[in-house]
């Protein structure tokens, strides 16, 4: 025999040596690896918790800017409801802006300004020529815009110029309406149009009150008094489109100190799927006298 059974022995004995050997450090390699991946898992958890804490902070600042955004809106539907003055002196408005301590400079200064219209809402009180129906239709966008504007509303001519910007957009928002509708008819598409103004008239009765409709008149370019063109305001609006005029909407009793004034003009050329649209402007004749 090559071998005797000793050395079979023994050299079975080493090789289940090394086999428990390279066992044991294949189970030692596994651990290390198995503790650098918990290592990495406690790191994502970490992170995770880290990033849900910050969502969890952000939710917070989010819900309390809305609230108080809330707070505002309220504020300003108070300002100016359909068709009627806030009596209210603004306290509520001052005491939502106390009531949250941590809110962002944005939101108090949109407290603010919503305090500052419910001021200038009632300098109406001071100035009742100016109140107009058409002051309903303005948004909180309008108001905001125009106490931005005005800085200051010491004095009552800040205050008088105030209100009428205030009311120039209002009767801005007001022709807007007028604008659409006869774009929606036809009327004012060409002269033609405006021989019949009832399908308009009855377009606007679903959008505008009454008290607003008896604020204007529709009147046909052809039907204007003699030299009602050549006013040096009208001229610089009209005069510049190539179209001839065809149907005026405008004040009857100015108010804050400008006539407005939309001028549709015929454009019978102009067609989409076999309707006819028009241009139009609208602006604002200066009245040499105010309130």
């Amino acid at each position: 025999m090559l071998f005797s059974k000793k050395t079979i022995h023994n050299a079975g004995y080493a090789a289940l040596l090394g086999f428990v050997a390279y066992q044991w450090i294949e189970s030692d390699t596994m651990q290390i690896r198995l503790n650098q991946s918990f290592d990495t898992l406690r790191t994502a958890q970490r992170e995770t918790e880290e990033v849900k804490a910050q969502l969890a902070e952000s939710k917070q600042q989010l819900e309390t800017a809305q609230s108080r955004l809330q707070e505002v809106n309220a504020q300003l539907s108070r300002t100016r409801s359909v068709g009627s003055s806030v009596s209210s002196d603004g306290a509520s408005a001052a005491s939502g802006a106390n009531s949250v301590a941590s809110s962002t400079s944005f939101t108090e200064s949109l407290i603010q300004l919503a305090e500052k219209a419910a001021r200038l809402d009632r300098g109406f009180k001071a100035f009742p020529a100016l109140e107009i129906p058409e002051l309903s239709l303005l948004t909180e966008a309008d108001w905001i815009k125009v106490v931005s504007d005005h800085a200051n509303l010491e004095t009552p001519e800040q205050m008088r110029r105030a209100l009428e910007s205030l009311v120039a957009s209002a009767k801005g928002r007001a022709l807007e309406v007028f604008r659409d509708a006869a774009f929606r008819t036809g009327v004012g598409s060409d002269t033609k149009s405006t021989a019949n103004l009832d399908p308009l008239l009855s377009e606007l009765r679903q959008k505008l009150n009454g008290q607003i409709l008896q604020r204007y008149e529709l009147l046909p370019a052809a039907s204007l008094e003699s030299g009602w063109f050549e006013q040096p305001d009208v001229k610089r609006h009209v005069s510049s489109v190539d179209q001839a005029p065809a149907l005026i909407v405008r004040e009857k009793a100015p108010a804050g100190g400008q006539q407005q004034v939309l001028v549709f003009f015929a454009m019978p050329q102009s067609r989409d799927n076999g309707k006819r649209y028009t241009s139009s402007s609208i602006f604002a004749l200066l009245q040499k006298s105010r309130p």
